[in-house]
């Protein structure tokens, strides 16, 4: 494993945000990296109050037992930190996983989409799939620390990799055909988490 500890500063709306993220990279069973210190104290504090107040929530995904709420709507602040700081720090992280895609390395050509505020039921499940190769980079940003992780599989069907899952601490990866197989067990406790993808912007 290897560890990074990144530090950058964030100025919006006046207000200067200290990103402390820790980053370290594992490679079994297959190269992903998780993150902790996420999110500044700042936008934490903001990020919960959204989870504490069901409004504007709507289903999302097709799978049952999630709710979903879009950030770039309803927080404008901390969907900049997710574009301004968090995509071109993770640009130089996963930098050859998007090489071998022929991905360009330079954070002006991408994108954040769909980036949302999750809550997954008791119940709610995914089946195992790669992602699809839109998806340049995909974030599981886990907030509350409860209910199922994230499992990782080298094949369908193979071992389950998991961890255990810690507040404000992610999942990140870059899409890969026939080799980022994941999936979500059945759901055991309200989970709260953000997801977003960055993606090629669109012509």
């Amino acid at each position: 494993m290897d560890n990074t500890k990144a530090r950058s500063s964030h100025m919006c709306e006046d207000r200067v945000l200290t990103c402390n993220v820790n980053i370290t990279k594992v490679t079994e069973p297959w190269i992903h990296y998780t993150a902790q210190n996420f999110f500044p104290d700042e936008l934490l504090h903001e990020i919960e109050k959204h989870f504490m107040n069901d409004k504007d929530y709507e289903p999302w995904t097709g799978y049952g037992n999630r709710m979903g709420k879009s950030i770039e709507m309803h927080s404008p602040l901390i969907y900049s930190y997710l574009c301004d700081t968090i995509t071109p720090k993770f640009m130089g992280v996963c930098k050859d996983e998007l090489l071998e895609r022929n991905l360009p390395i330079d954070a002006s050509k991408y994108d954040v989409f769909h980036a949302m505020y999750c809550i997954d039921g008791i119940g709610y499940s995914v089946p195992v799939h790669t992602d699809i190769l839109q998806k340049c980079m995909t974030f599981i940003v886990y907030i509350n620390g409860k209910g199922s992780c994230t499992s990782l599989l080298k094949t369908i069907g193979g071992k389950h990799f998991d961890r255990k899952i810690i507040p404000n601490s992610a999942l990140v990866f870059v899409p890969q055909e026939n080799t980022t197989y994941h999936t979500v067990i059945h759901n055991t406790q309200m989970r709260h988490t953000i997801q977003f993808t960055i993606q090629l912007k669109k012509d």
